[in-house]
This record gives structure tokens, sequence and C-alpha cells, in this order.
């Protein structure tokens, strides 16, 4: 018996011997020319550090790229052996023996037709993700894009799918028919394994509605659930804006008709980190010490408690969700106990470990899926490449899950949807785009995928620019956060949460399109575009709807939000805030105007339009440094960061009165401005009004650090 067995392995090894040896020698090639080429056109995210740096990570480069190859590997094998599969089928039905030299052929092949469905796949879905990791112009693969199509490429992939399954069940069944019954069995299951390995790895966590009768936590607490919906980089202009004859935020606008709109909320800084700190906290910066995205691993305690912490001290559940631009809410502790989150992107580590861009571009086409989130979470959570589908689906369960406890809960969902360089996804890139346009950014704001180069097109003018297209893109990507907003509010309601759920959208900050001779985040005090965000306040026990044009900050959110959860908001705090309560402006439908203290960011480059005089530093690359080479934290160098932080330009905006403070190598250069006669900040009237200047220029020092 022992020998009859060992006699059918024997015979089922010679059989499938062809098959492993020809998936594995085609895997292995195409794996050594996607490392051959990666190494000859190698090219990094992230920022390119000096050498001096990186001969601290060659070790560790030669460990990140034997990772990748390895799934190069594995993933090819995985393809071939699907080509495999087809051959050793096709050879069952013919009867015919199969050999090495055609399973190579046939897995090669196979990797070479899989590939490319991915790539169509890509090009028509998300585009932005071949364009953040391809050397090469997208403008070369126009002419496929334009005959791509959702039906064709269902056609393609359903198509294969069917063809398949329907060549490995022929054989299976002709095998056992023919009683081969253990060829039949070792056929079957590989195909099983096969088939497991394909949905472990595209497998979605199905959500669940619980409908409008089922009980949940709206129903056993008297305090409101609290979601709060963010985009980075989200202009508070572009809600109601018209494209077409159309709005293109109508999702949002229909919330607004039954919540409070705060038109002129103001962020500290335009950047994520100090931004989202702010907001948090409810202090300003130069309380919380954080001033830009560069903090260390010394520096990112906080030493002040944000405002999730203060509800889950009073019983509150408190979750975060983002992608790669909300790694800011890992990397500071601001009080989520449920978190969903990238690792810091500024980080030397991780870049490395995404790999050159022809590597990371081949497997980017397989791992935008749970094998990615698990396995490779550099490349699914690759820098720029929004995640607006797996967050949207991930805020569902996660409402789904919060909703079935006893407790009342915050979860905060931050998307990247508007961040640059405005890669959506189909077909939101194209909604407003001039289909006859046929440049370099027709799928993305091009020049971003690569550090030289966004630093290069930091200081660039206007007419470097195809403006028109980018703002297009621009516009189609917040009508896609829109959309977001709508199926998480839709799946409120249809939860029966929505009578007990204050919604808050919200931002970090804008983004400027050359109103003031820059674009970016923070390069600007001229222009209120980078430093306004949209701040939306739902609360189902007030639905009137008013657009309030106070003058507020951001960090007024958190006392406001405790204000609304408890009787008095300093009976849940145990800090002094910068901030203040809005609760009674809402209430009585008031009009304040607070002052706003804000400065710049640290500039990647100089930006285009800045004063010959101004105080300057070195670009990015040269003033940023690894300090802790275990931890791989890039960090602002201790040398420089006084100077850098002097360099910054600060603004106060008091009522009408704006304040605008430039630092030049002699001291300070101060400019003051109408807001209501001169928005765009272009007529400087401090000599006119020289004692209104003295007074904004003594509470400008007063606020400030």
């Amino acid at each position: 018996m022992l020998a009859t067995k060992q006699g059918m392995i024997d015979m089922g090894w010679e059989i499938f011997y062809p098959l492993v040896f020809g998936s594995l020698s085609a895997s292995l090639l195409v794996s050594f020319v996607i490392l051959i080429k990666a190494i000859h056109d190698f090219s990094r995210t992230g920022p390119a550090l000096k050498e001096e740096i990186l001969k601290s990570y060659r070790f560790y480069s030669v460990y990140a790229m034997s990772r990748l190859f390895l799934w190069c590997i594995l993933i090819n094998f995985y393809l071939a052996s699907t080509g495999n599969l087809i051959y050793f089928s096709l050879s069952v039905i013919n009867s015919t023996a199969t050999t090495e030299l055609f399973a190579f052929i046939s897995g090669l092949l196979a990797i070479v037709f899989f590939t490319s469905v991915q790539f169509l796949r890509h090009l028509l879905y998300i585009p932005s993700y071949l364009a953040l990791s391809s050397h090469y112009s997208m403008r070369h693969f126009y002419k496929v894009w334009r005959i791509l199509s959702p039906a064709k490429i269902n056609f393609i992939e359903y198509g294969y799918k069917l063809i398949f399954l329907m060549l490995v069940c022929s054989a299976i069944y002709l095998l056992d028919k023919n009683g081969e019954v253990f060829e039949s069995r070792a056929l079957f299951s590989v195909l099983l394994i096969h088939l497991l390995i394909f949905f472990w790895s595209t497998w979605t966590v199905p959500v669940f509605t619980q409908g409008k009768e089922s009980n949940n936590s709206s129903k056993v607490t008297d305090k409101p659930n609290i979601i709060m919906i963010g985009s980075d980089t989200l202009r508070a202009d572009r809600l109601g804006r018209i494209r077409n004859g159309k709005s293109i935020t109508p999702n949002i606008d229909k919330l607004i008709k039954k919540s409070v709109y705060f038109d002129n909320c103001f962020v500290p800084i335009a950047r994520t980190a100090p931004s989202l700190v702010s907001l948090f906290t409810g202090v300003l910066p130069w309380k919380h010490q954080i001033r830009d995205n560069f903090a260390g691993h010394d520096e990112i305690k906080l030493n002040v408690t944000p405002f999730p912490k203060l509800l889950a001290k009073a019983g509150y559940s408190t979750a975060v969700i983002s992608d790669w631009c909300g790694t800011d809410f890992g990397k500071f502790d601001l009080g989520f106990e449920m978190q969903d989150l990238s690792e810091d992107q500024w980080n030397i580590k991780y870049y490395i470990r995404q790999g050159p861009k022809d590597t990371r571009m081949f497997l980017s086409l397989f791992v935008k899926n749970r094998l990615g989130r698990i396995c490779l979470p550099e490349i699914f959570y690759l820098g720029g490449a929004p995640q607006g589908s797996y967050l949207l689906n991930k805020t569902k369960q996660w409402l789904g899950r919060l909703a079935k406890n006893n407790k009342p809960f915050l979860l905060n969902t931050f998307f990247s949807t508007t961040h640059p360089p405005f890669g959506t996804e189909y077909p939101y890139y194209s909604m407003y785009a001039d289909p006859e346009y046929w440049g370099e950014s027709k799928f993305s704001m091009a020049r971003l995928s690569d550090p030289v180069e966004i630093i290069k097109s930091q200081k660039d003018p206007k007419e470097a620019f195809d403006l028109d297209q980018i703002i297009d893109l621009y516009d189609g990507s917040v009508t896609n956060f829109d959309d977001q907003v709508g199926e998480v509010l839709s799946f409120l309601k249809e939860n029966n949460l929505e009578q007990n759920t204050i919604v808050v959208i919200y931002s970090d900050h804008g983004m400027e399109f050359f109103e003031n001779d820059t674009w970016g985040q923070g390069n600007s005090v001229f222009s209120e575009h980078s430093n306004k965000i949209p701040l939306i306040i739902y609360d189902p026990k007030r639905e009137h709807g008013q657009v309030n044009s106070s003058t507020i900050r951001a960090i007024d959110l958190g006392p406001t939000l405790l204000d609304m959860v408890f009787s008095e908001v300093n009976d849940s705090c145990d800090e002094k805030y910068d901030g203040i309560s809005l609760k009674a402006i809402i209430e009585n439908n008031e009009k304040i105007d607070l002052d706003v203290i804000a400065e710049t960011g640290i500039w990647f480059g100089r930006p285009p339009g800045m004063i010959k005089e101004h105080m300057t530093y070195p670009d990015l690359l040269d003033i940023i440094t690894v300090k802790d080479k275990k931890l791989g934290t890039i960090v602002l160098k201790p040398e420089l960061q006084d100077k850098i932080y002097q360099a910054k330009d600060c603004l106060l905006i008091s009522g009408k009165w704006k304040l605008i403070r430039l630092p030049i190598k002699t001291g300070y250069k101060f400019q003051l401005f109408d807001r209501h006669s001169d928005p765009d900040c272009k007529n400087d009237i401090s000599d006119k009004y020289n004692e209104v200047l003295m007074q904004l220029k003594e509470k400008m020092t007063n606020l400030h650090c």
C-alpha cells in the first residue's frame, strides 16, 4: 500500500513537474528583468537625502530590495501558474503531454497577459498610480486610454475568469472520468488553493446595514455620536461651486441646508501636522510646539490633551481611519483608541521600502487590495495615491461596529481625495476636464512624483503649469469627496444613526492656485485660500441651516464639540484652550469676528513672487536630515531650525484688517490691507493707517511666539 502511494506521488510529480518548472522559471526571468531595470533606472520616492545618510542604510536597502524582489517572484509565480493550469487543462482535453518548454512559454504569456490587463484596469480607473511610479510620460498611453471603458475591462476580466474555470473544471471531469483519480484530485486541490489565494488577497469585508428598526447606541445613550469627515487640501470656496450649470458638491450642499456652515474658518499653519494637531487640541502651534511636518521622535509627545482623549475619558469610543495623508493621527497621540492608518510618511526607511519606480509600478498593479495592505503597506499607501474606495468601505464597517456597542462614539475619517496631485478615481479625473486636452496633466498634476521635481515645480511661475487643467482635476477631486460624504450620510440614515450623530465636515488646509504668484499649501500669507478651510457642523437636535460668516479658527472646533456633548465645556476640560466654544453663537445665530493668527509652512523651494530682501534658507533636501538612524524619522537639521522658523511669514486678521509680517535680513517688513475692499491683498495701506498698524503689531507680538 505504501509503495502504491509512493508510486502515485512519483507519478503526480512527474506530471506536474513541467508546470512547476515552467512557472518558476518564467517568474524568475520576469522578476530578474524588473530587478535589473530597476537598478539601471534607479530612483526612489520621498526626499533624496544626502549620500552620507543613505550610506547608513545600504544594508537596509539591500533587505528592502530583496523583499520586493521576492514579492515580484511570488506574484509572477502565481500569474504563471494560472497560465500553466490552463495549459495543463488543454493538454488533458487534447490528450497531449506537457513539456518544460511549453510550460515556460505558457507561464511567460500568462504573466504578460495578466500584467497587461491590470495595467489597463489601472490606466482607466486610477491612472495616478501609474503616473506616480513611472519613468515614462503618460502621453505614451493616451491612445490606449481613449479606447478603454468599464464595459471592455469587465468583458476581458470576466471572460478570462470564465474560460479559466471552464477549462480546469473540464480537465478535472475528464481525468476523473478516465479513472485518473489521483490526478483529478491533485488538479482540484491546486485549483482550490489557487482560488483561495485569489479570494483572500482581494476579499473586502462586507458592509452590513442594520436597518432603521435595529437597536444601536443612538437608543441607549443620551450623548450624541460624532463623525468627522475630512479631506486634505479642501478649499472653502469649492463648496457650492458651479460647473456645467450644477454644483460640484450637491451632497454637502444638502447637508449645509440643515447645518451650520462656517465659511470663514482659518487654520494657524496650512500644513497637515501642525494644522491637525491644533484642530484636535484646540491650541495654537506655539503652545503645542508642532510647527512643521518634520517632528522627530523626541518632539511628538504633546504637552496638551486632545479633545478625543477627553471624550474617551467620558466614555466615548474613539476611532480614526485614513490613508497615506493621515499618518499624523498615529504619529501624535491625538486620543484615538482604534486606528487604521499608514505608517509615518516622513521616514527614510519607509521610502526605501517602497523601492525603485519600476519595481513599485509592477507591484502596485497587484497590491491595491487586502494583500497589499497587510504585506506591502508601503506600496498600498503610496503617497499621492488616494484610497477613497477603501476608506469609504472601512468607514461603513466601523460605523456598523461602533453602533453595536452601548457607548457613544467619535469616528474620524480623513481622505486624501483633494490632495495634490489630484489623481482621483474614474470618472472624476475627467469629469470637468476638456476632453481635447492631451498635455502631461491629463490624469493628475504632472511633475509631482519625484522630490526633485516637486522642489523645482514649487519655484516655477504660473506659466509653467497647465493651470486650467489642474483646476479641472481639482474640482473633480472635490466632487469625488462630495460623493464619499454622500455615501456616509446615506449609511447613517439607513442605520438609524442620523438622529443622534453630530456630523463635522472639515479640512486641514486649503490650496493656492497662483492667486498671489504661488501655488501649494502654506507658502503665502497674502492669499487666504491656503489657510481658510470649510467647517460644517450638523447637530440633529437643531436642524436649521445657516451660513455663518463669523471669522473663527479651527482651534474653536474642539471646545465647541465638547460644549455640545457636555453641559459646560470647562467641566470636561483640564486644559486652557486657545479656542473658544461656538455653541452659543450657533444657537443664537450670532456673528463674531475672532482674531486669527497664522504663519507660513516650510517651503520646499523658494516660492515665486517672494520679495528679494526676504530672509531665506536652502531648499528642502538641504534642510532635512535623519538624527536617529534606527528610527529613520526625517527631521529638520537642528542647526537650521531657528533660522527656518525666523523666516516664516506671519499674518494677523482682526476684523476687516489684515497685518502681514515679512522677515527680511534687517528685521521685519509690515504691510496692512483692508480685507473687505482688497481681498487679494494687492494694496498696502500701512502709510494711511499708522495707528491701526501699531495696534495690530502689538497684538501680533502678544499672540505669536
